[in-house]
């Protein structure tokens, strides 16, 4: 089904009998809209709910701690995964209750549960599925999906109804999706209807974990007989997917729901990427141009791509190049010119060069596949797609030279042959001097004696025109030698083949020879645009911007000259990702643990932590000071609950001198002390730590010349005789 939109269904809930074993309707019980007309919405949570007390125990959406790779591994939950798809008929017979006891049976943690029920509801065939004609039993499988094939429910709703028998909290989001329906650049804001969908966020482990079941469900195979089953497997791609990619795709309502650091607008969300499900099966990540409208003054423009080492060889990319014209997309081909290169810099990158022919609005289709995959039906699909305009080109145009079929640089054709690329593992050579000389190892016995041949071409040249030459090829006794004379001046193409006794051309290897004054000109070039995207990454403190600018570097192996910057972004990456586990753990605190501290004597140490803690929240000590007062104020509830005030909190707010009185309440105490006697209070510290480093490493100039404050009465210098009066005296309502 993979990216359609979803259905948006009106539910009409019965009330549950609480006697009753079993639940008649697949009633939501979280959701961003208004599911009920009982719901009422809950501000700290940015949700509905019908009844809102069980939120008490729930964190508030905020940025998961770890990424998906960290909690999940896909391997060890095959066997779930099997069990799911072939489920006994007397269970598909029966109930739903007893379906799903069935499936979590062998499961060990709340991701093996998640797991079974999504892969079980994302193998359902809906299109084979035939409607009954009695209607079925309530509480029968057949039910359910009966429901989800006539549209009575949507996939986020049945898999929310999954979540709910087991007891694990799941909410339907609701929001816009760039789907299969969407084109690049549209308004959202004015196709709302057009590109609304639902998914889900569950909790696992006291995090919130996003899902997209309907977009899951995905067949494999395109051509398939009437009378055999399709069959079905789960698209990765939405199953735990880190909140920043999918965050390119789908756009919530409420966006505290988006689970980022930075929720974008929906204009924000318009200008992302337009990047596919294929693009995150590949495994590749955005690198260099992250919005989905680019713009180009020189006609040329080259986008870099991270990929996985290991898939190097097996990922396979496209270009269909489209220009706009009379309100419509025309693909530019040309037999005699290649506008575009594609190639990998580097062992764990990939980069598509494009050279435009002329001024223009242009559509750019990357599609691409994973060579190891031999799957019925499996081919190219989008990757990525990107809107360029064109403002201005070379006098003279230089396209790419066209070359053999077998792609830029180093590629599977050279290894399936028993070669291995020597000299220049990547597809371009700096011409050095007058001749430029390539190696290939001879890695099996069945290379040797091979009649390697080649063509050297310019943009000027038609390939097919030229002769095939074998002067300048020599064998040694373990690597072919190819000498070549390329052209002064301009870029030449060294297109080499093995010529078979039968008379075959088999193109092994393309590589596009450049002098060393433009290599030089362009590598200054690129190097000042990755340390400027560094540096603004820097300045503008985004941990998502400064993962994707060191990426880059270390991809580029740029480092040496931008040292200083790039220990700054790593710095920057390690405090920013604690501070999301601090928060984090202060989040997952349950609400009876922090009654049990309310109702409980408590150290000096732990009362001190929490003055600190309430003080960073704006909540000054001479209240604190007096227990009964912190109490109150860790018993209220929703805006003014301390998880809502910690998830809310804004350090840009934070005053100095308030973080220098935080930073003294907590210098002198004992971390090992305050968490053997209460694990809580030992988060709690951790994140009071966490904010005053970063705050006084943000501003360090402030540090020196302010003076530490932890009241609100008066001036610096505690006014300790006002505390003296009102402490043990005066309740809080009175202050």
């Amino acid at each position: 089904m993979g990216c359609g939109q979803s259905v948006r269904v009106n539910l009409r809930t019965k009330k549950d009998d609480p006697k009753s074993k079993t639940i008649a309707d697949p009633v939501i019980q979280y959701g961003t809209y208004q599911f009920n007309r009982n719901s009422i919405f809950v501000e700290t949570h940015s949700l509905y709910v019908v009844d809102p007390s069980p939120l008490e125990f729930f964190p508030p959406p905020h940025v998961p701690p770890t990424s998906k790779s960290e909690i999940f591994n896909e391997e060890e939950y095959e066997h779930l995964d099997k069990r799911a798809m072939k489920v006994p008929n007397e269970k598909k017979k029966g109930t739903l209750i007893k379906l799903v006891k069935y499936l979590i049976k062998p499961c060990k943690d709340d991701v093996g549960k998640v797991r079974v029920l999504f892969t079980w509801l994302c193998a359902q065939n809906m299109d084979k599925m035939v409607v009954p004609m009695q209607p079925p039993k309530e509480n029968s499988v057949v039910y359910y999906l009966t429901r989800l094939k006539v549209k009575k429910n949507n996939y986020a709703q049945m898999f929310s109804f999954l979540c709910r028998i087991i007891n694990i909290p799941c909410i339907c989001i609701h929001g816009y999706l760039k789907g299969s329906t969407y084109q690049i650049g549209q308004s959202v804001e004015k196709n709302k209807a057009a590109l609304y969908g639902e998914w889900n966020a569950v909790l696992i482990d006291n995090t919130w974990r996003l899902i997209n079941p309907y977009w899951a469900a995905c067949a494999v195979g395109t051509e398939v007989s009437e009378n055999v089953d399709r069959t079905f497997k789960v698209d990765e791609t939405y199953f735990l997917p880190d909140p920043e990619q999918l965050v390119n795709s789908h756009f919530p309502e409420e966006p505290s729901w988006q689970l980022v650091d930075r929720p974008v607008s929906i204009h924000g969300f318009e200008r992302k990427a337009f990047v596919k499900e294929r693009f995150f099966e590949l495994g590749m990540r955005l690198l260099t141009h992250s919005l989905c409208e680019l713009q180009t003054d020189s006609g040329d423009i080259e986008l870099t791509f991270g990929i996985p080492e290991h898939k190097k060889m097996d990922i396979q990319l496209n270009c269909l190049i489209f220009r706009a014209d009379f309100n419509d997309w025309h693909l530019q081909e040309d037999s005699r010119f290649q506008h575009d290169m594609i190639y990998n810099p580097n062992d764990n990158s990939v980069a598509i060069r494009i050279r435009f022919p002329r001024k223009g609005t242009y559509k750019l289709e990357i599609v691409g596949k994973d060579r190891t995959i031999e799957e019925d039906g499996y081919d190219f699909d989008w990757v990525a797609v990107y809107k360029i305009r064109v403002n201005g080109f070379p006098k003279k145009y230089q396209a790419f030279p066209k070359v053999g079929d077998s792609g830029w640089g180093n590629n599977p054709r050279i290894e399936e042959n028993g070669l291995a690329a020597l000299s220049h593992p990547h597809a371009v050579i700096l011409a050095e001097g007058d001749m430029t000389l390539i190696a290939f190892g001879i890695e099996e016995d069945s290379a040797k004696g091979l009649d390697l041949r080649y063509r050297l071409t310019d943009v000027n040249k038609s390939l097919d025109a030229l002769p095939l030459e074998k002067t300048g090829v020599t064998e040694e006794e373990d690597q072919y030698i190819i000498e070549v004379r390329p052209p002064q001046g301009d870029e030449a193409a060294l297109v080499v083949y093995i010529l078979t006794e039968e008379g075959e051309q088999i193109n092994i290897c393309n590589n596009l020879i450049v002098g060393v004054d433009a290599a030089s000109v362009n590598l200054a070039e690129d190097i000042a645009n990755v340390k400027s995207q560094l540096q603004a990454a820097i300045d503008d403190l985004h941990l998502a911007a400064l993962d994707r600018a060191v990426d880059l570097v270390n991809i580029k192996e740029y480092e040496e000259p931008m040292q200083r910057e790039m220990n700054i972004a790593r710095d920057l990456i390690t405090r920013f990702t604690n501070l999301h586990v601090q928060k984090h753990d202060v989040l997952a605190i349950p609400n009876s643990t922090i009654t049990e501290i309310c109702s409980n004597p408590v150290l000096d140490e732990v009362h001190e932590v929490i003055k600190a803690m309430l003080l960073l929240l704006g909540d000054y000590e001479e209240i604190t000071t007096i227990w009964t007062n912190a109490i109150e104020i860790l018993s209220r509830k929703e805006t003014q609950s301390l998880r809502n005030r910690i998830n809310t909190f804004n350090i840009l707010k934070l005053d100095m001198d308030i973080t220098l009185g935080a930073n003294k309440l907590i210098s002198r105490l004992d971390l090992e002390k305050i968490t053997t006697n209460c694990p809580a209070a030992g988060h709690m510290y951790m994140w009071v730590k966490g904010i005053v480093e970063e705050n006084m490493k943000r501003r360090p100039d402030e540090v020196k010349k302010t003076i530490p404050r932890t009241h609100e009465l008066g001036g610096p210098g505690a006014p300790i005789f006002k505390i003296k009066e009102i402490a043990g005296k005066v309740p809080i309502s009175e202050i």
